[in-house]
């Protein structure tokens, strides 16, 4: 489709190669951080985070999760409008949460 756009989010442990490589091929780029955790993958374990970020009034921007049935922890990815206050905030869910690019 000509003019049609999209975005694409990834996670990298090497941004700097990533961003390299995109660059490379001519392709607009954007590098924001963002928090990742692995919580108990457990009913209730996503409410309980976020509830605290929405009392908080921290927004979500994004969130990615995978799991299945058989693994014990539930991969997250979080943008947020603050990531420093979210990574105290979870904390106390039960989550740690750590800051990555």
């Amino acid at each position: 489709m000509e003019g049609a756009q999209a975005v694409i989010r990834f996670v990298t442990d090497d941004s700097a190669r990533a961003l390299d490589a995109l660059r490379a091929h001519k392709y607009d780029e954007r590098e924001a951080d963002v928090l990742v955790t692995e919580p108990a993958h457990k009913p209730g374990m996503l409410h309980r985070m976020t509830e605290k970020l929405a009392q908080a009034d921290i927004d979500i921007h994004h969130l990615f999760a995978t799991a299945s049935t058989s693994q014990a922890q539930c991969p997250l990815v979080f943008a947020m409008a603050n990531n420093d206050r979210a990574v105290v905030l979870n904390a106390s869910a039960g989550a740690a949460i750590t800051e990555g690019a």
